[in-house]
């Protein structure tokens, strides 16, 4: 990029924040500048910036000027220095060349009586500096009027041979309509050519020698808009697949941008460049927020199957020839979402069952009578009945292990293995009551009401409403608290975090999990983030829950673990 180099004298006001130190009554600062005024410009002669920073002066890379209410500010990679000589004193002032949020200037090169002009200014040198403080300008409080000689550089873009010939024909014809002026470009830091209304009829004025080539290029830089299409289209199929709540507005925005790249309208480019600005906003917000709502959550993935061995007799543990207990053998095949392809067999034992029952009823009635509230009676309950199945769940715990060391599955592999498992099972709605009562009790359009109209396989009358692991693990009916509290005994055994949330507000169950997941909804339990995820339809990876129940506030934690070993 070529430039154009300037002489003139400059009036302007910067405020007084800044200061870097004192000697006596002289304050060294970087001058924040809030407006220039320069007349009596001259061009000269491209000078060497080095050579120029010699006696009093300061020195700035670049001055950049204001160009509208919605780009007031820029960053600024180099802070200026800082040279005063006086007396007996030479006082240089460096400061970091940190990057740092800076304001823009209001640049104003007058050039006749009805133009004047407005650019970034490179490679400033002012000298005589002059501080008035005293300065009728002082229109701000805390603000210095300074004076002085300027030297800076402009840009001269590339002239598309149209805008150079209608320079060329504007010189000497008389037109009635308009006026060829010099004013900005809103999305770039060169000046460019505007026609308004002229009164009188007077004739087109040409660009003023001095600034002849200091015009903008309306070349297109296709590589930019195709790296800009490639993320709109990003943007736009995350969008789709997460948050609906933005996808009209993704789709609004890209053609806006795409359509503003190759017009010459600034209001039409500031436009959809502020609802690009806006939209990757929202964008970030719905990445590290639980508020936005998922559009479908669900991945598709292979059906497997579930199927269950009739019984077969064997003898009873710890008991005579004639006690005799009953084995019933599974067999689940199900795929994770990377279409790993699992088959788990085991047994379980009706006397087992019958003994995890009984306890269950027994710590339902004890925690009705103790508990506070239906929080405080669930945590004690899962807790519960985590700790009766402890050991009854090792067996298929070892058959889960076994399979992810095979596969050489990490921890979030492993987890999601757990979770299609569960996911793979019918779900069958699991309540306290017979299923007469809840259809008596239940009016209107509820989901209980609903779900025994529609004839749905239920499972009544177990106590709290909710299966132990094992229980779930024998019969294969569960509804969402029950397949929670399977998959936290599961992955607590196999050392990953986990938790069980339930809400009032929903009237629902789902599991968390603590690994690093990145996205989706989130509850943090003693500084761990636990990616919720929804167990009783497939399809559902971790931090997916329903669109409807992702206010996190409405969750309570029952249940959780946080240790490893």
């Amino acid at each position: 990029m070529e430039y154009k180099c300037f002489e003139g004298k400059f009036t302007g006001i910067s405020n007084l924040k800044g200061l870097l130190f004192n000697v006596g009554k002289y304050n060294f600062r970087e001058f924040n500048w809030d407006y220039i005024k320069i007349d009596s410009l001259q061009l000269i002669e491209n000078y060497d910036v080095e050579k120029e920073k010699i006696g009093d002066f300061y020195y700035t890379e670049k001055i950049a000027a204001r160009k509208s209410k919605l780009n007031p500010f820029y960053w600024k990679t180099a802070q200026p220095k800082v040279n005063f000589k006086h007396d007996f004193f030479w006082i240089e002032s460096i400061s970091l060349g940190l990057p740092k949020l800076k304001r823009r200037s209001e640049v104003f090169i007058p050039i006749t009586e009805q133009h004047h002009f407005n650019t970034d200014l490179f490679e400033v040198i002012i000298r005589d500096i002059i501080l008035d403080p005293n300065s009728e300008l002082h229109y701000k409080k805390d603000f210095i009027e300074i004076q002085g000689t300027i030297r800076f550089k402009i840009k001269i873009p590339t002239i598309p041979s149209e805008v150079t010939k209608t320079v060329k024909e504007s010189e000497g014809v008389n037109q009635s309509d308009a006026i060829i002026t010099n004013t900005v470009d809103q999305n770039s830091t060169n000046p460019t050519i505007a026609t308004i209304p002229s009164s009188n009829n007077a004739p087109i004025a040409a660009s003023p020698p001095l600034f002849t080539n200091i015009l903008p290029s309306y070349s297109k830089n296709w590589f930019l808009i195709f790296l800009g299409a490639l993320f709109w289209i990003f943007l736009i199929s995350f969008v789709s697949l997460y948050y609906s709540s933005l996808y009209k507005f993704a789709i609004f925005s890209a053609i806006g941008w795409l359509v503003s790249r190759f017009v010459a309208v600034n209001f039409f480019k500031k436009t959809f460049n502020f609802l690009f600005f806006l939209f990757i906003c929202l964008f970030i917000y719905a990445l590290v927020s639980n508020q936005l709502t998922l559009s479908d959550p669900t991945v598709e993935k292979k059906d497997g199957n579930v199927k269950i061995e009739p019984p077969k007799a064997v003898k009873k543990q710890g008991g005579n020839s004639n006690d005799t207990d009953y084995l019933i053998g599974k067999n689940i095949r199900w795929y994770d979402f990377i279409t790993n392809a699992y088959q788990l067999q085991y047994n379980t034992s009706v006397q087992s069952f019958f003994e995890t029952q009984k306890a269950h009823a027994a710590a339902d009635q004890n925690f009705m009578s103790t508990s506070k509230d239906p929080v405080s009676y669930y945590h004690k309950l899962y807790k519960k009945l985590d700790e009766l199945d402890n050991t009854k769940v090792d067996s298929i715990v070892k058959l889960l292990g076994k399979k992810a060391k095979a596969k050489k599955l990490n921890s979030l592999q492993t987890a999601e293995m757990v979770i299609t498992f569960i996911q793979e099972i019918p779900y069958v709605l699991v309540h306290q009551s017979s299923c007469k009562e809840i259809i008596k009790n239940e009016q209107g359009s509820s989901f209980l009401a609903d779900y025994h109209a529609d004839g749905k396989p239920c499972l009544p009358n177990i106590p709290g409403g909710v299966q132990s692991p094992y229980e779930f693990l024998h019969n294969l009916k569960g509804d969402c608290d029950t397949r929670s509290l399977l998959g936290y005994a599961i992955l607590r055994k196999l050392n990953i975090a986990a938790s069980v949330w339930i809400s009032q507000a929903y009237g629902h169950s789902i599991l968390g999990v603590g690994l690093p997941v990145g996205n989706g909804s989130y509850k943090t339990i003693n500084g761990s983030k636990h990616y919720g995820v929804e167990l009783t339809n497939k399809g559902f990876r971790l931090g997916m829950i329903s669109p409807q129940q992702r206010d996190m506030s409405n969750w309570d934690i029952a249940l959780y673990s946080n240790n490893f070993n």
